[in-house]
């Protein structure tokens, strides 16, 4: 993966929670940079959560549980 220029090289991201059986492991065919940009913009979602949900987020302090 870090053959070449950095600029060619891939990213990998490691998932922690994925379902049973699927791999921790995701290939990005592209650079750092490209992955953010896919991230942030909803291309591709390669980590445990998204990125923006919908709604709101709310703080909720841990006396009000």
């Amino acid at each position: 993966m870090c053959d070449g220029a950095p600029d060619d090289w891939r990213a990998a991201i490691f998932r922690r929670q994925t379902p049973h059986g699927a791999s921790r492991w995701t290939v990005f065919d592209g650079g750092v940079a490209a992955l953010c940009v896919a991230a942030l913009t909803g291309e591709v979602h390669p980590f445990s959560e998204r990125l923006s949900a919908n709604g709101g987020h709310e703080f909720v302090s841990w006396r009000e549980v």
